[in-house]
């Protein structure tokens, strides 16, 4: 038989146990999640009443869970009030009702700082730790000056980058044949994306364009692994692990890459001192990127600064695209009326393009109409992430929101994309997926009622481009290449129909469509 004592000295040593495990959660949870970060004026959804519930709510919310920021919109945010959403990073976020966005967007970023909180959360300074400022201003600046008034100047490069990419990955067999989607979009909008990136000397390098897809991948990956779910005290260690393989791999496409860069600036900037000099710089984000290097007056440091700024954009910009392209033909496929979808893109595309010199005009992307619709309702359903608009609370006062409740200084606060995108005050049907939603409608007089809204035309409504002055600056060029992409498969493709949508996966807030195997086959001809 067991001693009392025995039994005594066991309780003893467990309560001894449980004293140090309840103090160091105490400690975890005030370094990790200072008091500021959930205001106790604020309302959380997930969250019990039970011992350390902040830390336990965010733990329990290891993997996140789009429907508890649903249903915190639902309880919360359509009548009017702000709530917690815990996160396993324990980085909780204030997530406002849509009607605070307009005074989200109009607050100054001495206020409300955008990129604060964005560093933090997209985890970009772990697994690329030459990210700063000046790379990102730089990025800015190039898209901003050069890419977003040049692009259609590339037209044509672009097209036939397309058109060979395609038929290349896809191919020209009129019987049908089983493809990877998700593979074959990547594979063909990075080399749609080259002549752009890199210019005309690098497309069709494989080295180089795969290179860039490696990195685009592993960088995104990394960069939402380490920001969305990794607390902050453990973000460094495993951002210097994913560091050895991201710089290899960047260094396979930067030894392609630099060698164009050093020769290009050379040229522009002996271009500078002596007018005379026979050089025209190709239009292209290697000489953009330059440009503004220069104009900043960067001369030691201007190889590692246009390192860091092509890292950083490539890591940044291009995967979306790609991420879209691939929701829009699952969305296509996978409805109902799938085959009258297809017919009608396909028919707006033979219209646009009805010569082969049409592909090249640059114009011809603008008037298809339907396309643009249809992406912009895929993109309704499946934004970029599923909060948006993050802005850190920079004041040493606080804010007070406008419906009076207090925020600290180093809240984090966002806005819900997917629940305002689904909200019926907003949307008609807002869970089907109605590809023509936005084209204009007309009275049953024949007048019509609203012009057409673009893809790009961003609202406190449509939030997957952002809103305001923080709004996704390179939209219209990646609208452009989709576009121009969906209308050149539709045209010269047949795609059978899924039985139905698959459903979205969740990589930290963002939806990842899975990968599916489509039936493809290149269009007979008459």
């Amino acid at each position: 038989m067991v001693s009392n004592q025995f039994i005594s000295g066991e309780y003893a040593l467990l309560l001894i146990i449980s004293a140090f495990i309840a103090i160091g959660l105490a400690a975890i949870q005030r370094s990790w999640m200072p008091s500021q970060r959930y205001p106790s004026s604020i309302q959380w959804v997930g969250r019990r009443v039970e011992r350390f519930s902040y830390f336990r709510a965010c733990v329990r919310h290891f993997i996140y869970k789009p429907d508890l920021l649903d249903c915190g919109y639902k309880n919360f945010g359509k009548a009017g009030q702000g709530f917690v959403m815990p996160l396993s990073s324990f980085e909780p976020i204030v997530i406002l009702p849509q009607e605070h966005i307009k005074w989200l967007i109009d607050q100054p970023a001495s206020v409300l700082c955008p990129r604060t909180a964005a560093v933090q959360r997209m985890g970009f300074k772990y697994v690329s730790p030459d990210f700063d400022a000046q790379s990102s201003q730089i990025i800015h600046d190039a898209i901003r000056f050069h890419l977003n008034k040049k692009f259609d100047t590339l037209q044509s490069d672009m097209f036939k980058e397309m058109q060979w990419a395609t038929d290349s990955r896809i191919g020209k067999d009129e019987s049908w044949n089983q493809v990877n989607l998700a593979d074959a979009m990547r594979y063909i909008i990075f080399h749609t994306l080259v002549p752009v990136l890199a210019g005309k000397c690098l497309s069709r390098n494989e080295d180089f364009t795969h290179a860039l897809m490696k990195s685009a991948n592993w960088v995104g990956a990394g960069s939402i692994i380490v920001g969305q779910f990794i607390p902050v005290p453990f973000r460094s260690a495993l951002g210097r692990l994913l560091q050895i393989p991201i710089r290899s791999i960047q260094g396979s496409f930067l030894n392609h890459l630099m060698p164009v860069f050093k020769e290009r600036l050379h040229n522009m900037r002996k271009k500078a001192e002596d007018p005379s000099f026979s050089f025209e710089a190709p239009e292209d984000m290697t000489s953009w990127l330059s440009d503004v290097i220069l104009k900043r007056n960067i001369e030691d440091g201007a190889e590692k600064a246009f390192e860091k700024a092509y890292k950083l954009l490539l890591g940044a910009a291009f995967a979306s695209t790609v991420l879209t392209t691939n929701h829009a033909f699952l969305d296509i496929l996978g409805s109902e009326s799938a085959h009258s979808i297809y017919q009608t893109l396909r028919e707006e595309a033979e219209s646009t393009f009805a010569t082969p010199e049409d592909w090249l005009d640059s114009m011809k992307i603008h008037q298809l109409r339907s396309t643009d619709s249809t992406l912009k309702e895929s993109l309704r359903l499946a934004p970029p992430t599923s909060m948006t608009l993050l802005r850190e609370v920079l004041s040493k006062d606080g804010v007070r929101l406008p419906n009076g409740q207090w925020l600290g200084q180093g809240t984090w606060l966002a806005v819900p994309s997917i629940p305002i995108h689904t909200d019926e005050r907003f949307y008609e049907e807002p869970d089907m997926f109605r590809p023509f939603r936005f084209l204009s409608k007309e009275d049953p007089t024949g007048k019509q009622q609203s012009r057409p809204e673009s893809c790009v035309t961003t609202s406190d409504s449509f939030l997957s481009f952002g809103h305001g002055r923080s709004a996704c600056a390179g939209r219209q060029f990646a609208t452009h290449i989709m576009k121009m992409l969906v209308s050149y498969i539709t045209m010269h493709y047949d795609i059978q129909p899924l039985p139905s949508r698959p459903l979205n996966i969740f990589m930290g807030e963002h939806p990842i469509a899975p990968e599916v195997q489509v039936m493809i086959r290149r269009r007979v001809t008459p």
